[in-house]
């Protein structure tokens, strides 16, 4: 007589659903993956410093430049015209544009 060999019916069933919880494992690790990269790449955007350009407007005594991105003044006292730009560059050089709503 040949032995029968025992088949657990629960088997498949218990197969199905490991199946299920690995797949929906995955599936919520990639979404924190995206939500972590997304959170980066809006992070990064916020830290993108803005395109800023110095105007100046006033090339007589005093000179006066003009942040056309925040609208910052930038002022010298210096009496020589290109010694007062040199300041004045080097001020909005060194400063942070805050831009202002215009309401």
């Amino acid at each position: 007589m040949a032995s029968k060999k025992y088949v657990n019916p629960f088997q498949d069933v218990h197969e199905k659903a490991q199946a299920a919880i690995d797949h929906a494992r995955r599936v919520r690790e990639e979404e924190a993956e995206r939500r972590k990269k997304n959170a980066e790449e809006e992070a990064a955007r916020e830290n993108v410093v803005p395109r800023r350009k110095l105007r100046i407007v006033r090339r007589d005594f005093p000179p006066l430049g003009i942040c056309e991105w925040c609208n910052a003044q930038f002022k010298s006292t210096l009496q020589q015209l290109d010694k007062a730009e040199f300041e004045i560059r080097t001020l909005f050089d060194a400063h942070q544009c805050k831009r202002e709503d215009a309401s």
